[in-house]
């Protein structure tokens, strides 16, 4: 009996502070008053509840943070590799530039590559 009780209360609950929850996700203002002044009634604040949030989700943080970190990686280790061979490459492709001649088709007569 008692379980039904509460969980008449909970859906009652619910059903007055979901479309407050779904206002104050749009940021409409008077429904950012009334979540700001049912937190402090209840002695909170937002950052108070995004603490909350925030560690009750901790393993998922800790993945996002993980593949992100990863991502980083990977980024610099290309833009190393970009910068290794602008470095070594550049000046042989300025040699290159320099030299005299006509390009020649180096192909055989059967189409492959001599």
């Amino acid at each position: 009996m008692r379980c039904a009780v509460n969980a008449k209360q909970q859906a009652a609950r619910d059903a007055k502070l979901l479309p407050l929850v779904e206002a104050w996700v749009k940021r409409e203002p008077d429904a950012i008053k009334e979540v700001d002044a049912i937190l402090a009634a209840a002695g909170l604040t937002i950052a108070d509840v995004m603490m909350a949030t925030q560690n009750e989700h901790w393993t998922e943080t800790n993945v996002f943070d993980y593949h992100i970190a990863e991502a980083e990686k990977g980024a610099a280790a290309i833009l190393r590799e970009f910068e290794w061979r602008r470095r070594k490459l550049a000046p042989l492709l300025k040699d290159a530039k320099e030299i005299d001649g006509e390009c020649q088709d180096m192909t055989s007569t059967d189409g492959k590559a001599a």
